[in-house]
């Protein structure tokens, strides 16, 4: 009963932030980020109709959905950075770049390490997939809270909220995952049962921060600017560094 009650009341919530994004016009700047919400709800429905009339498929359509929305959840930490540094273009083109070619390794790293250990199944490679990929989006999004914090980039009302909002569903994730690979991970199964609870407070700072379109950050300061400028130099650097480093790897 209690978790059929979190499951409307999250429907609910979703409903209504999709509502005041068509209302407020929150939809056209956050395009990835509302995008995903639908992904939750398409994936969702989908869940439901498999349950109801294909029970035996279920397992595997749970993990070929939830692997869709964890990529699409990488996609939103990209929107994140994007819409924090859209004033700093020359930052923020390297940065999204170099986010763009840690998803590929990670993909790349996940398909070799299914190979190598012998390929089991699909729902088996899509679960294994979504975990690296839940793993990488813990990182990133604490890297950027730590460089948001650190070159006192403001964040606004809107776009803080999508970032704490993401960091609390995506830390619960991450650390219910690392406890699952614990021996004993019997806390690991009673936080699993808390992730809908979990999910429902992200919904309610996303729908308590996107209710309506908040005023543009401020610049930054002088001196924030300055950092932000090395910053650019030393990313452009080391993205341009990239593809030598990975063709010497190969030669090894």
């Amino acid at each position: 009963m209690a978790a059929n009650s979190l499951w409307w009341l999250c429907i609910i919530l979703e409903t209504t932030l999709l509502v005041r994004a068509i209302s407020s016009g929150l939809a056209r700047k956050y395009r990835l980020f509302y995008g995903y919400i639908i992904c939750i709800v398409g994936g969702e429905i989908i869940r439901v109709v498999c349950y109801l009339f294909a029970p035996d498929r279920y397992g595997s359509v749970y993990w070929y959905t939830e692997l869709a929305t964890v990529v699409v959840s990488y996609a939103v930490i990209i929107e994140i950075l994007h819409q924090a540094l859209q004033c700093y273009p020359a930052l923020s083109r390297p940065v999204t770049r170099l986010l763009w070619i840690i998803f590929a390794l990670t993909v790349s790293y996940a398909c070799c390490e299914l190979f190598a250990n012998g390929f089991v199944s699909l729902p088996r490679a899509a679960a294994d997939l979504g975990r690296d990929l839940r793993f990488v989006e813990g990182a990133l999004l604490l890297m950027l809270l730590w460089f948001f914090g650190r070159h006192r980039v403001s964040l606004g009302r809107n776009l803080g909220g999508i970032t704490i909002g993401s960091a609390i569903w995506i830390g619960s994730n991450v650390i219910n995952l690392s406890l699952l690979s614990l021996p004993g991970h019997e806390f690991s199964a009673f936080l699993r049962e808390l992730l809908p609870v979990t999910y429902l407070i992200s919904l309610g700072v996303w729908c308590f921060s996107l209710w309506s379109a908040a005023p543009t950050p401020a610049r930054l300061t002088e001196e924030s600017e300055v950092h932000l400028a090395m910053v650019a130099v030393n990313t452009r650097t080391m993205v341009a560094s990239i593809p030598d480093r990975f063709v010497k790897v190969l030669r090894e």
